[in-house]
């Protein structure tokens, strides 16, 4: 998956990154 263009995932797939991704900065 890592040679697919983020941009290419659908809105809700792009969301439900950044929300991951914020819970893993916050956590350390």
């Amino acid at each position: 998956m890592a040679d697919r263009d983020p941009a290419s995932l659908p809105a809700e797939v792009r969301a439900k990154l950044a929300e991951l991704e914020l819970e893993l900065s916050e956590g350390e």
